[in-house]
């Protein structure tokens, strides 16, 4: 006989006082009922209970176990439950700090040191709700407040969502799954990325990372919004965007119009990892050990700050910066140009201060030869004029990838950057074809040769000048071409033009990228609002701007085919109507305009003002809208929670986590919370359970003895009967010895 509750959370019953598997894994071979009853009132199955009706409850379990009889108008309740404008006055307060708290990272344990500083100043504040646990439970109010009002209110309200979602460690050790959605503000038709949760996935694989994403939703009441979801955005691991068994393949097994986005800045830095990694690993290998040279020896730091400012009148240095830069990171671009330009800029400073190393005789012999081969390797002109045109081959990306990181959705932008890029790698290998001189053009390259008088720069003497110069020469055109054919393999189907570019990129990327980009693409096209320019002076009828924005109509009949369940009952012939009606009216009302503002800012001024006269094309519009690009946000997201959760805090747990990294990330500032949230979270706080905000602070219970102290005042105890019987039976004696001597006396 098994008791099935109990068998579902045997692993979380072992705990429990007088376990047993009796019923879980054995088997009861007692069939009485006393058994039965026995079991049922145990404190194993009441703790099993416990988790079934939380999973089933999930938000709503502490409401849930808190629900009392009592009515709501019963007088003496409403006695109880009263709270004056004075006591919410200071209950403003108190949640003011614990913004505050949350808002700056700071521990909880902050917060009575605060509100005892601030009862100094005068202010007063509730006694009974100064506690560091009531901080945590005012943070989680303010959370919530802050995800209702910017986030769930909004989702509930939009028609679709983007989920964002990517993997990090924190200083627990415990891997995190953090949750971002893309949706459309339906009170100002823009683009929102906004911060949805932070959740630990039981395994890493994409079972495990999608009941992450399930479970996320079902926590908020969001479960049926996941079932709006139109993009999956990720990085290009095989556990996200695996073809078998990958997260967006399981997805796709309930979703089949959902699509997904590999990272643009991922693709770029892999691009480039793959075009330049053979050319830039010498280079790479001479940063690694300057940055690791300096990177723990202060003394070295004084010594090499002390040269530089000898050396600062006599050479023209960049900037101010010392210490070599690290030339890796999550960043690669400007990781590589910041230690690159370091290295241009203070070669002599490093080079001198190594060889003042090897001349201290105190040093190893083995360690001055390490050094002496490094110094070698610096002196050596290839690695200067290398890192100088890194530097300027690497530019142009390092721009889009500063695009690729911003804040803002705008898909168009990023597109936009993305041509100009291609573009630009493009022209250059062209001229580097023709000429391969025209690197000596090249603006830090330029400069660094411009230095070089008599092989010396900076005071080094550098070996090997021209054979260096010939070696960049016959090469740079070579890495410029491996540059375009790495972006094409990652951005081909984005950028392609007519139906020959796209059937020709198709070949060159990889599966993975096929089904989201064409997406992107058709996407791309149909958000266009450049192309909307009438060169005729006389108005065109619908046939004519049908076969003048033929493009566009194909890319919208292909969103309409995958997506056509969120557009039931509408027919794709009133979309092209409503689309060419549409350029029409913006041909005629805004005349030039239209090809000179900025796609997301025309959309939103349309639906303002035909809104309601098109809905089906703008729920195309909304749709396309939502289209992601970049988990950069995601990545600064992860810097933010190192910073919450310290070395100090790696206890913190899931739930405080995420109410103080929203609180970090995604809260106001002091003043507009205070204007906007702080009423609201007090009314919700006030509105979960029974609260009693007059009640004076609880006193502190005494310790409860233990083990040894209770032995000891047991003997205390035993030892003051035997006194007490000792001095009993010694008056008993002296009382019958007075009795005595006084029958005597009578006698």
């Amino acid at each position: 006989m098994y008791c099935r509750t109990c068998m579902k959370w045997g692993n979380k019953l072992i705990s429990c006082r007088n376990y047993s598997d009796a019923f879980i894994s054995k088997g009861s071979t007692n069939w009485q009922r006393s058994a039965v009853n026995e079991h049922n009132i145990s404190t194993m199955h009441v703790s099993a209970n416990d988790h079934e009706s939380r999973e089933v409850l999930g938000d709503n379990f502490k409401k849930h176990i808190v629900q009392t009889p009592v009515p709501a108008d019963n007088p003496l309740r409403k006695c109880f439950e009263r709270m004056s404008h004075n006591e919410r006055q200071m209950l403003e307060r108190s949640f003011e700090v614990a913004y505050f708290i949350g808002k700056k990272g700071r521990p909880y344990s902050d917060f009575p040191d605060l509100i005892q500083l601030e009862k100094m100043h005068g202010v007063e504040f509730l006694s009974a709700y100064g506690h560091r646990n009531s901080c945590k439970d005012f943070i989680h109010y303010i959370s919530d407040t802050i995800f209702n009002e910017n986030v769930k209110d909004k989702l509930l309200r939009a028609n679709f969502v983007s989920v964002l979602c990517d993997g990090s460690t924190d200083s627990g050790i415990v891997e995190k799954e953090l949750i971002y959605v893309i949706f459309v503000d339906p009170d100002t038709f823009v683009p929102t990325c906004s911060f949805f949760s932070l959740k630990e996935p039981i395994s890493q694989d994409a079972n495990g990372l999608k009941l992450a994403i399930e479970e996320s939703f079902r926590r908020r009441g969001l479960s049926d919004i996941l079932a709006k979801m139109v993009f999956l955005s990720s990085d290009g691991t095989a556990t996200n965007s695996g073809l078998v068994g990958g997260l967006i393949t399981l997805f796709k097994q309930d979703m089949p119009w959902v699509a997904f986005v590999w990272c643009f800045s991922h693709r770029l830095e892999l691009s480039l990892k793959d075009a330049l990694s053979s050319e830039f690993q010498p280079v790479e290998e001479s940063l690694r050990h300057l940055f690791y040279m300096y990177k723990n020896s202060s003394k070295k730091v004084r010594e090499l700050k002390y040269l530089y400012k000898i050396l600062q009148n006599v050479y023209d240095f960049a900037n101010n910066q010392i210490r070599p830069a690290k030339s890796g990171g999550t960043r690669w671009i400007d990781h590589k140009i910041r230690a690159c330009s370091q290295m241009v800029d203070k070669l002599g400073v490093y080079v001198q201060h190594t060889e003042n190393i090897i001349a201290d005789t105190s040093r190893k012999a083995c360690d001055r030869d390490a050094l002496i081969g490094k110094v070698r390797k610096l002196k050596c002109a290839s690695l200067l004029l290398k890192s100088a045109l890194f530097i300027d081959l690497l530019d142009s990306a390092r721009k889009f990838s500063v695009i690729s990181q911003k804040a803002e959705v705008n898909f168009l932008l990023m597109i936009d950057a993305l041509d100009d890029t291609l573009l630009h790698y493009q022209m250059l290998h062209a001229k580097l074809k023709k000429d391969s001189t025209y690197v000596f053009e090249f603006p830090t390259v330029k400069s660094v040769l411009s230095k070089i008088e008599q092989d010396i720069y900076q005071g080094v003497k550098l070996t090997r000048v021209e054979q260096a110069k010939q070696s960049i020469a016959a090469n740079v055109c070579e890495m410029v071409a491996n540059i375009v054919v790495c972006l094409n393999e990652r951005y081909g189907i984005l950028t392609a033009e007519t139906q020959e570019e796209m059937t020709e990129m198709e070949e060159l990327v990889t599966k993975e990228l096929k089904d989201g980009d064409k997406v992107l693409h058709n996407i791309a096209r149909v958000l266009r609002t450049s192309v909307w320019v009438n060169s005729s002076t006389e108005p065109l009828s619908c046939e004519q701007l049908g076969s003048l924005f033929c493009v566009q109509i194909t890319s919208l009949e292909q969103l309409y085919n995958r997506f056509q369940r969120f557009l039931p009952g509408v027919n794709f012939l009133t979309l092209e109507n409503q689309y060419l009606t549409l350029v029409r009216y913006a041909c005629d009302n805004m005349g030039d305009n239209v090809a000179a503002m900025d796609p997301i800012q025309t959309w939103r001024t349309l639906h303002e003002i035909k809104g309601k006269s098109f809905p089906e094309l703008f729920l195309v519009v909304e749709l396309c809208l939502c289209a992601p690009f970049s988990n950069a946000t995601l990545e600064r997201f992860f810097s933010h929670m190192s910073v919450v959760k310290t070395d100090w805090r790696s206890k913190l747990g899931e739930q405080a986590l995420e109410d103080s990294l929203r609180i970090h990330v995604a809260g106001p500032n002091l003043s507009v919370f205070a204007e906007m949230y702080v009423s609201k979270c007090v009314t919700a706080w006030y509105n979960d359970k029974a609260r009693r905000v007059h009640q004076s602070k609880r006193k502190k219970y005494q310790k409860r003895a233990t083990a040894s102290k209770k032995q000891n005042i047991d003997l205390d105890l035993k030892l003051s009967d035997v006194v007490h019987s000792s001095s009993e039976s010694n008056s008993r004696s002296e009382s019958e010895s007075d009795c005595s001597s006084s029958n005597e006396m009578d006698d």
